[in-house]
């Protein structure tokens, strides 16, 4: 099935490049050589957690549910723990178009919701944790500045357009989990973009 699919992505791909006169020696070959998740999912040293001051959240019953970043830093670390229950969810449109160019999640996440980091356009340094298992439809749409995802293999629903109108997206690297290639739409990225699943 993953297979099908896959072909499916890239024969769509080779006829967007196709019809914008490319030639077909510029689409990278997918190689499983790629770094995983588990070697980049390292959260920088040098930023320390957010102050809980910058989110509004809310309980639910895993744990926590931050539902708007009302900080102004443009470097987020979301913490791990609110008042000491941990964090496993991003609400739907929780930190969408707030200038954010770096951001890390704590391990504890295992949901990230609609346009939940939609419209930061400068947000390039992204790390999705391995713990996650669901991202929303467009929930990083309009980052223009990434250029490489790595989603974990313990994701196993993602939405339609999650990457839409991220111009800059060269790569990305799906896990074995994920069932559906809904996230992916040819017409959404450059002419070359890798595609590893």
């Amino acid at each position: 099935m993953k297979r099908f699919a896959f072909i499916i992505v890239m024969l769509a791909l080779l006829f967007v490049s196709c019809s914008n006169e490319t030639d077909s020696s510029d689409i990278p070959t997918p190689s499983k050589t790629q770094s995983s998740s588990k070697d980049n999912n390292k959260p920088s040293n040098d930023l320390a957690e957010s102050p809980v001051s910058d989110f509004a959240y809310k309980a639910i019953a895993s744990g926590i549910e931050v539902t708007s970043y009302i900080g102004t830093s443009i470097r987020v670390r979301i913490p791990e723990k609110i008042e000491s229950v941990v964090v496993t969810s991003i609400g739907d449109n929780s930190f969408e178009k707030r200038g954010i160019m770096e951001l890390y999640f704590p391990n504890s996440v295992v949901n990230i919701g609609k346009s939940a980091f939609s419209g930061n356009t400068g947000l390039s340094n992204l790390i999705i944790p391995d713990g996650v298992t669901t991202i929303g439809d467009s929930a990083f749409a309009d980052c223009t500045a990434l250029t490489e995802i790595i989603i974990p293999d313990n994701v196993v629903n993602m939405g339609g357009g999650v990457f839409s109108g991220c111009t800059g997206l060269q790569s990305i690297s799906i896990g074995d989990g994920v069932v559906s290639l809904d996230c992916v739409r040819s017409n959404d990225y450059k002419t070359g973009f890798f595609l590893d699943v």
